[in-house]
């Protein structure tokens, strides 16, 4: 988790994730902090100052809340500079006692479209725990997941109209079954309390 912070800086919000959405200044809310995690992507428009007498900082704060142990090597402040003048002095580092989280609920897109109604919906409970077994594992509706010995895909190309009973794809894979061309409406309610915005790998 990143915090960016362009100092005295009008800094507007434009796009989030590959959706533009109406600008939102960030001075004007929480403490001016962009908060970037993992898989994360935004698109700012900075708004630069009309006189040269001064540099400002730039900073690109981690959070010491991601690590277990905060390495003595590791620079969690780190400052750049926003440079108007080379003659002018380096803006000194600004240091932060808070790191609220920036409230995407703001945001609006500006292309609005309906969604269309749902066939089936599905809800997720999401946890992140240490398990019996000391492994920290997250799971989906209280299912940690396993791979099954045949590939999922498989199986759905297989049983014909067994396909749609999830008990076939083995208990741990947690598989949600639906027909051909029905709507999902999937709901995710996220109960850990670390930085974490769903994302793919592979």
């Amino acid at each position: 988790m990143f915090f960016v912070n362009f100092d005295q800086h009008d800094v507007y919000l434009i796009e989030a994730d590959g959706v533009e959405i109406e600008p939102l200044n960030l001075s004007e809310t929480e403490l001016g902090l962009l908060t970037v995690s993992v898989a994360q992507r935004y698109s700012v428009l900075v708004e630069a100052k009309n006189a040269t007498d001064k540099n400002y900082a730039l900073s690109v704060l981690q959070s010491p809340d991601m690590y277990d142990a905060v390495p003595d090597t590791l620079v969690l402040n780190n400052t750049l500079q926003i440079v108007y003048a080379d003659s002018n002095p380096d803006a000194e580092a600004i240091e932060f006692d808070e790191f609220p989280v920036l409230n995407d609920s703001k945001f609006v897109p500006i292309l609005k479209q309906e969604q269309a109604p749902a066939d089936v919906e599905y809800r997720l409970d999401v946890f992140f725990d240490t398990y019996d077994n000391g492994m920290n594992r997250a799971s989906f509706n209280n299912v940690t997941y396993q791979s099954p010995i045949v590939p999922s895909i498989f199986t759905a190309l297989s049983m014909g109209e067994n396909s749609l009973l999830t008990q076939v794809y083995g208990a741990q894979t947690n598989a949600f079954a639906y027909k051909l061309g029905q709507n999902i409406q999937l709901t995710v309610y996220n109960w850990d309390a670390g930085f974490h915005p769903f994302h793919l790998h592979g």
